[in-house]
């Protein structure tokens, strides 16, 4: 249908989307509307649709009993595979392959399947598929061990995404193998755990089989007004539900036998002997399994006349044959033996006689399965065990390269670190040292001309200025060396932060001045604020901030250092009025060699390590360091650092 008008193509899109995503609730309409799709988006060209929409099909079919149907499909669904390139449902096919091979029973070719779909597929929703299939035939194997592990590894998956269908599933999934092993009171507590999650999925169905289940758990437990809450409540959504009356006339039957049984065997018989009748004469939805189910529980009831039971002990027999059965037929062959020895001991005896064959005979099978599962559990434990030793390499070489990756970066940026060494060496040092040598070589010139020996006094001053200068730089590098090396020294003790804090800013006073710049500590004096830190590392981190405040604060500004009680922390601030940090720079604050686009009002020197120093050294005391803006009127910057207060 190339020449479909858009709104055409538009639904078709729509439709196959919701079918897709609410597959579970759309089986029937897939099958009726899945042709007239795919000629839609074969027009369109939509050639992932087009697969998806013929595995749909497939996967409808076998879901409501035609196996014959979907094994044509799925040779369709190939050949439509062999021509697109969708890796994403060749995973999905192998999915339906595996389902059929577990349908006959072979359960190393569906394993196989499903193994191998879970090893190529990387959608959450996929995996928890595939483990909840392989999960389930070893249940069937009588392997619990195992599917528990692989329905807690389904788990596992579906909450690195949460999906609430996929939670509900295999929290059923779960309960199912408790039931098995007879851990009642466990699989009640998953059921109940799945409840919510089937809820939040809106999908009737799924909430139907849910309170089925924990029905039947509840039955179990002999806890017998609970199990009828819990069918009540399941009846209560198939009668409601517009999309069950539609689609899932086969659930809802289901609901309504599982009912029935209730009030024949807990409460209103007569109802309930009524309700039976009218499912097995007229329902055409129940599976081979649930109608030979009805028979033989009618068949058993007390009030059901004999000529009746043996009609329906002959249904179930053909019905139970028909699905192979092999214990509802050899239920049904014994009630007919039952009901015969005294009329007919011959043919009661021919009954027997076969329900003994079989009984015999699904023991053998039953031994066979457990000598498989045993074989299967072997081959899957020596798969798991090889797989394992391909994820351990796999992650070991992810390790090493991430390693490799880590040791490239740090090698760049210690030569990044290294040539900003040496660029501030060749700069400042020369500029130091040539300082010093001017200095001294006037100092010569002046002794040789006694009339300049006036002079002298200025230039011991820069001599000495251009010493200081080239200790503190000199002192950078090496403080800078000793946090690369992670050695930067502490030698702490407790002191009290006003008395150490004063005297540095006695000092910077003076070079404050010479800025026109005013320098106040504000202080309480009333309680000591002791520290237990090392007071020569945090007089220097202190010497750095009051430096800088000098430096990049204007000529005339207003500089104000505030040691305050914060809670268990001693607060230490310098606040200065200058022009503050622009917001592309606070990230590299405190990083070494960062250039920032603020400059020294009076064209000081700054090497660039003093905040990354500072930093270090605090981190070091156990406090914090960090950056803020002012934000009352007239602006500016505020430094902070942070010491954990003794007690």
């Amino acid at each position: 249908m190339p020449n479909s008008p858009p709104s055409t193509e538009a639904a078709a899109v729509e439709t196959h989307d919701r079918f897709f995503r609410e597959f579970h609730q759309h089986a029937p309409q897939i099958i009726e509307q899945g042709p007239a799709l795919y000629d839609v988006l074969a027009g369109i060209g939509d050639r992932q649709r087009m697969a998806q929409c013929i595995g749909l099909q497939a996967m409808a079919r076998f879901r409501l009993g035609r196996t014959a149907e979907a094994i044509r499909f799925l040779a369709e669904w190939e050949g439509v595979l062999d021509e697109l390139d969708v890796p994403q449902e060749t995973v999905r096919m192998l999915n339906l392959r595996g389902l059929l091979a577990k349908a006959e029973h072979d359960y190393r070719k569906a394993i196989g399947y499903f193994r191998r779909g879970l090893e190529l597929s990387d959608d959450s929703s996929l995996r928890v598929n595939f483990c909840g299939n392989l999960g389930r035939i070893f249940n069937d194997l009588g392997d619990y061990g195992t599917a528990s592990e692989l329905f807690l590894q389904a788990l596992q998956e579906v909450k690195t995404k949460p999906q609430p269908a996929e939670l509900a599933r295999t929290l059923t999934n779960l309960a199912d193998t408790c039931h098995l092993q007879d851990q009642h009171d466990l699989a009640l507590r998953y059921l109940d755990e799945a409840i919510p999650y089937a809820i939040e999925t809106k999908f009737i169905g799924l909430q139907v089989q849910v309170h089925l289940f924990r029905a039947r758990t509840l039955e179990k437990l002999e806890r017998i007004a609970e199990q009828g809450e819990a069918l009540a409540e399941a009846g209560r959504l198939v009668e409601e539900s517009p999309d069950l009356k539609a689609g899932f006339l086969y659930q809802r039957d289901v609901v309504r036998m599982e009912c029935a049984k209730y009030e024949l065997q807990h409460g209103d018989q007569a109802r309930g002997q009524t309700d039976l009748e009218t499912l097995i004469r007229g329902s055409h939805h129940l599976s081979s399994r649930e109608y030979t189910d009805a028979c033989l529980t009618l068949a058993d009831h007390a009030d059901t006349e004999r000529e009746r039971a043996m009609e329906l002990l002959q249904s179930a027999l053909a019905s139970a044959a028909e699905g192979n059965l092999r214990t509802a037929e050899a239920a049904a062959h014994a009630g007919l033996a039952a009901r015969l020895r005294t009329t007919d001991a011959d043919t009661a005896y021919t009954h027997l006689a076969c329900a003994r064959e079989i009984e015999q005979a699904r023991y053998s099978e039953e031994s066979a399965r457990r000598l498989q599962a045993v074989g299967l559990h072997r081959e899957t434990r020596e798969l798991q065990q090889k797989l394992s030793a391909e994820q351990r390499v796999r992650e070991e070489t992810a390790r090493l390269l991430t390693e490799v990756e880590m040791q490239k970066n740090r090698a760049e940026e210690a030569n990044r670190a290294k040539t900003a060494i040496l660029s501030l060496a060749a700069h400042d040092l020369r500029n130091q040292v040539g300082s010093l040598l001017l200095g001294a070589e006037t100092v010569a010139h002046a002794l040789e001309e006694p009339d300049e020996v006036l002079s002298l006094g200025d230039l011991v001053v820069l001599i000495m200025q251009s010493g200081r200068d080239l200790r503190e730089l000199l002192d950078s590098l090496l403080d800078y060396a000793a946090i690369q090396e992670g050695t930067l020294s502490s030698r702490p003790e407790s002191v009290d932060l006003n008395e150490l804090v004063a005297p540095v800013v006695a000092t910077w006073e003076k070079a404050a001045v010479k800025k026109d710049q005013t320098l106040a500590l504000c202080a309480s004096r009333e309680t000591a604020m002791r520290v237990h830190v090392d007071p020569a590392r945090v007089k220097q981190v202190l010497h750095n901030l009051l430096s800088n405040a000098v430096k990049y604060s204007p000529k005339g500004s207003p500089l104000e250092v505030g040691v305050t009680r914060k809670t268990h922390q001693a607060r230490l601030e310098v606040r200065d009025r200058g022009p503050g940090i622009h917001a592309a720079d606070q990230t590299r604050l405190f990083a070494a060699f960062q250039p920032l686009d603020n400059r020294p009002t009076g064209d000081e020197s700054s090497t660039g390590l003093g905040l990354h120093i500072a930093r270090a050294i605090i981190e070091n005391e156990g406090g914090q360091i960090g950056y803020q803006a002012r934000d009352d009127d007239g602006g500016g910057s505020i430094f902070w650092v942070e010491l954990p207060l003794t007690m």
